[in-house]
C-alpha cells in the first residue's frame, strides 16, 4: 500500500510553526523565570510534538534533531541541570535551525551546521552522566536518563482505519523503543484475513510490548498521543522479566527488524505496508513552510454560525422563489418580509465571514520578544519588551502586512532609542530599558503603539541631518513635531555609522509606505531624554467597509464612514478664503481646510471651483487632521466591498479602490488618510479623472457583471 503523506505533512508543518513559536516564547520567558516548570513543560511538549509528528510524516532529519533538544529539555525539567543563559541561548539557536529544517525539502538531511549544533546539544544533555554524545541515526537510540529501571507492558491495538490518517505504527514503536533500555515486541496477527479478502488500506495487526525503562508511565503514553483516538492503548507496570533486561533486549529481537521495531516477518503485509509508507514519505513533495500565509484556523462556533446563516438564507430564498412563481397582489407584504429576511441574513453572513478572517494581534506580537533579545545580545544593552492587548483582532491580510513595519519600529526603538546601561544609569534611569507594544480599539479602528523609555528624538539633531541630506533648507521654519516626522523620509538616518542594525536610512520610510498601503495613519510623539511613541491607526479590514455615498456632479463617490465626523450646510460667513490659496470652513471656532471634489475630479461644476453656502461639506478625519470635502448630495449609507484598482491602473493618490453598487455603477472609494497628507491647495485639477477614464470608468457607466473590475 502506498500512502500519500503530502496532505498530512502540510498540516504537520502548519502545526509545527505554532510549536516553534511556543518554544521560542517559552525559552525567552525562562530567562526571567528559570524556575517556571509549567513554561519549561510547555517547551518540552512542543519539542516532543514536533519529534513525534516528524517521524510519522517522513521528516526523519527533523525527528533526529528535535530528539536531541527533547533530551536536553527533559533533563532541565527533571532539575538534573540548571536553566542558564548559555543553555537558553543554545536552544534558541536550535529553534532557528529547526525553522530552517521545517522549511527544507522532505528528504533533506541535516546540514553541517545543524549536525554540529545537534552534537553540542547531545553533549550537553549527556554531560553529567558521561554518556557518549552523538547525533543518532534514528529515534531508536535514546539516552535513557538516570533513575530506577522498571518494566512495563504496553498494548497497542490500532483501529482498522489508522493507515488512512497517514500514521505508520512501526514509527510509533520505534519512538517507544527510544525511551527504554530494552524492549521485546509480540505481534498479534490473529485478525489478518485471507489474502483474497485483505484490504491494503486496513490495519489488521496488534502489538504487545514489554519494555524496561527509567521513564514514567506518562512518558510512554505520550508516544501515542497523536493516535489516541485511533487505537486502544494500555500501559501496565510489571515485574521486570529477564527478556526485557538491557543485556538481552537486542538478542530478543528478530533479525532484520530495526532496533525497537515490531517483530514482523519481512514478507508479511504489515512489513510491506511499512516499507511502502517509508518510500512514499521520501518521494512525496511537501510545500515549504511559509508562515501559514495560505491557511487560517477558525473557531468551531464561527463555522457553526456560518452554517446556520446559510441554512436560513436558503429557506428565505425558497420562500421568495415560491411567492414569485405564484405571485398575486396579496402576496406583496409577505414577499417584502421574505426579501427583508434575506437582506438581514446576507448582511450578517458578510459580517460573520469577515470575522473568520480576524486574528488576534498576539500571534504577531510574540515574535518580537526574540527580536529584542537578539538586538540586546548584539549591542550589550538590557532591554525588556512588554505587550498588551494581544487579544485585539485584525484582518489576517493586514496582520501579515504589519509584520515588517512593526519589525522596523521595534528595531529602531531598541537600537536608536534605548541607551546603553551606563548611559541610562548616569541619566538617573534604570539600567534596563523598556519597550512597550500594545494594541487597542479606538473609534472603530485598531491602534498599535510602540513606546520606549529611551533617549527620545532630539529636534536639533534631526534638523542638522535633514539639512545635510538636502531634505529641508537651512533656514526653514519648521516646528519640533514636523522635524521629528522627517525620520519617515526616505534615506534619513541620524546614525553617523552604518551597522548591521541601522544607519542606511531605510526602514522608517518603509513603515510609512506600508501603513499608507493599509489605508492607515502614523503619528509620532517624543520627548528628549524620556522616550518616544509611534502610533499606527488602521481600519479593521480592507475587504468590506461601511461607506457614505455622496454625489459630486454626475459621479458617485464612497467615503469610509469611520472617517466621517459630521456633515454641515455652511451658513453665510462660515466659508472663508485663506491668502488667496484656498478656503476653510469655520465650525465651532475651528478652521478646517476644504477640498473641492469637483475640482479634483476635473468637473468644475461650481463657478471657479468655489464652495458656496448651498454646498454640503463632509468633515472627515485621518489621525489628528480634519479636512472638509465639498459635495453636492448625500446618497445614504451602504456596506461596500473594496476592489483594487491597481490591477489595471497606476497608483491613484486619494483613492483606496472602488466598489460596484447595486445598480451596476462603479464608485471610487476615497482614501481619506492620503488626502489628509496632501497639500490641498496644490492639487492638480482632474487628478482622479485623468487616472480613471483610461480604465473605462467614465461617469454614469454601469457594469452588468460584478466581476468586470477584477
Amino acid at each position: 500500500m502506498k500512502i500519500d503523506l503530502t496532505q498530512f505533512r502540510q498540516t504537520f508543518l502548519q502545526e509545527s510553526a505554532d510549536h516553534v513559536a511556543t518554544m521560542e516564547v517559552g525559552l525567552l520567558a525562562l530567562r526571567t523565570h528559570p524556575e517556571d516548570d509549567e513554561t519549561l513543560n510547555a517547551v518540552f511538549r512542543s519539542a516532543h510534538s514536533i519529534k513525534g509528528g516528524a517521524g510519522s510524516v517522513g521528516l526523519e532529519a527533523v525527528a533526529r534533531f528535535t530528539h536531541g533538544m527533547e533530551n536536553l529539555l527533559d533533563r532541565l525539567r527533571a532539575h538534573e541541570m540548571a536553566v542558564t543563559e548559555e543553555i537558553i541561548a543554545l536552544l534558541l539557536t536550535a529553534v532557528d535551525a529547526l525553522r530552517t529544517l521545517l522549511g527544507a525539502e522532505p528528504g533533506a538531511e541535516l546540514t553541517e551546521e545543524a549536525a554540529g549544533l545537534a552534537g553540542r546539544i547531545e553533549t550537553l544533555a549527556a554531560g553529567e552522566t558521561g554518556t557518549p554524545a552523538s547525533v543518532p541515526d534514528g529515534p531508536a537510540e535514546a539516552d535513557s536518563g538516570a533513575g530506577t529501571v522498571a518494566a512495563y507492558r504496553v498494548s497497542f491495538r490500532p483501529d482498522r482505519e489508522m493507515f488512512q490518517s497517514g500514521t505508520n505504527p512501526i514509527v510509533l514503536l520505534r519512538n517507544l523503543a527510544a525511551l527504554g533500555d530494552g524492549m521485546v515486541t509480540h505481534l498479534d496477527a490473529g485478525d489478518l484475513p485471507a489474502l483474497e479478502e485483505l484490504d491494503a488500506e486496513q490495519c489488521y495487526l496488534n502489538w504487545t510490548v514489554e519494555i524496561a525503562t527509567s521513564r514514567g508511565e506518562q512518558e510512554l503514553r505520550e508516544v501515542f498521543e497523536f493516535v489516541e483516538h485511533l487505537a486502544e492503548i494500555t500501559v501496565l507496570r510489571i515485574d521486570p522479566p529477564a527478556s526485557v533486561l538491557p543485556q538481552s533486549s537486542r538478542a530478543a529481537e528478530p533479525a532484520g527488524v530495526p532496533a525497537g521495531a515490531a517483530a514482523v516477518s519481512p514478507g508479511s503485509p504489515a512489513a510491506a505496508s511499512g516499507s511502502e509508507a517509508g518510500r512514499a514519505s521520501k518521494k512525496s513533495a511537501a510545500p515549504r513552510a511559509a508562515g501559514d500565509s495560505g491557511s487560517i484556523r477558525v473557531a468551531t462556533e464561527k463555522v457553526d454560525r456560518l452554517i446556520d446563516l446559510v441554512g436560513e438564507l436558503v429557506i428565505a430564498h425558497v420562500m421568495t422563489a415560491q411567492m414569485v412563481e405564484r405571485f398575486t397582489p396579496g402576496c406583496l407584504p409577505k414577499l417584502r418580509e421574505s426579501v427583508a429576511a434575506m437582506e438581514r441574513n446576507t448582511r450578517e453572513l458578510h459580517e460573520r465571514v469577515m470575522a473568520v478572517r480576524m486574528l488576534p494581534v498576539g500571534t504577531l506580537f510574540q515574535r518580537y520578544t526574540r527580536t529584542v533579545y537578539d538586538i540586546a545580545q548584539a549591542t550589550g544593552k538590557q532591554i525588556v519588551l512588554t505587550t498588551s492587548g494581544e487579544e485585539t483582532e485584525i484582518d489576517k491580510s493586514m496582520l501579515e502586512l504589519l509584520a515588517d513595519p512593526l519589525t522596523h519600529l521595534i528595531r529602531n526603538a531598541a537600537d536608536h532609542g534605548i541607551e546603553s546601561p551606563e548611559a541610562r544609569t548616569s541619566a538617573g534611569k534604570p539600567a534596563e530599558g523598556s519597550i512597550r507594544l500594545r494594541a487597542f480599539h479606538r473609534a472603530g479602528r485598531i491602534v498599535i503603539e510602540v513606546e520606549d523609555d529611551g533617549a527620545g528624538i532630539e529636534p536639533a539633531r534631526v534638523r542638522a541631518k535633514a539639512v545635510e541630506r538636502g531634505l529641508i533648507a537651512a533656514d526653514a521654519a519648521i516646528g519640533d513635531q514636523e522635524l521629528r516626522m522627517l525620520i519617515f523620509e526616505a534615506g534619513f538616518s541620524t546614525r553617523d555609522e552604518v551597522s548591521d542594525l541601522s544607519g542606511r536610512g531605510v526602514g522608517m520610510d518603509v513603515v510609512r509606505q506600508n501603513v499608507q498601503q493599509l489605508n492607515g495613519t502614523i503619528a509620532l510623539t517624543s520627548e528628549t531624554g524620556r522616550g518616544s511613541t509611534v502610533s499606527i491607526e488602521l481600519p479593521l479590514t480592507l475587504a468590506i467597509l461601511e461607506g457614505l455615498l455622496v454625489r459630486v456632479a454626475d459621479r458617485t463617490l464612497v467615503l469610509p464612514l469611520l472617517s466621517v465626523i459630521e456633515t454641515v450646510s455652511p451658513r453665510a460667513g462660515q466659508i472663508q478664503r485663506v491668502a488667496e490659496k484656498g478656503q476653510v470652513v469655520v465650525i465651532r471656532d475651528e478652521s478646517i481646510p476644504l477640498l473641492h471634489l469637483h475640482r479634483y475630479l476635473g468637473l468644475d461644476a461650481a463657478p471657479a471651483g468655489a464652495a458656496t453656502e448651498r454646498s454640503l461639506v463632509v468633515v472627515v478625519e485621518a489621525g489628528h487632521k480634519k479636512i472638509g470635502l465639498v459635495v453636492d448630495e448625500l446618497l445614504g449609507q451602504q456596506q461596500v466591498v473594496v476592489k483594487s484598482l491597481e490591477r489595471h491602473l497606476r497608483k491613484v493618490d486619494g483613492l483606496m479602490g472602488a466598489t460596484i453598487l447595486g445598480d451596476g455603477c462603479v464608485a471610487p472609494i476615497v482614501d481619506v488618510a492620503c488626502l489628509a497628507g496632501m497639500n490641498l491647495y496644490a492639487l492638480d485639477a482632474g487628478a482622479w479623472s485623468t487616472a480613471l477614464v483610461p480604465a473605462g470608468i467614465p461617469s454614469g457607466e454601469r457594469r452588468e457583471s460584478t466581476h468586470a473590475m477584477v
